[in-house]
């Protein structure tokens, strides 16, 4: 994955690594820099909360949807 760092690649990972299917859009999304929507957060963590998520992006310095 290091090396090659396409969707399919960190989706493989961290399917391998959680044990469960992972949303190849959300992660494609991600890798893309899009602006994180609530779709995505939800595709990745239906749990999360998404304001704080979002909240926790800003910080980062990542763009947040507006919605």
């Amino acid at each position: 994955m290091l090396t090659d760092g396409s969707a399919e690649a960190v989706c493989n990972d961290a399917e391998d690594y959680y044990e469960r299917p992972v949303d190849r859009q959300a992660v494609a999304a991600l890798l893309a820099a899009a602006p994180l929507g609530r779709r995505t957060v939800a595709a990745l963590n239906p749990a999360a909360d998404f304001e704080a998520t979002a909240d926790r992006a800003r910080t980062l310095g990542y763009a947040v949807a507006d919605a």
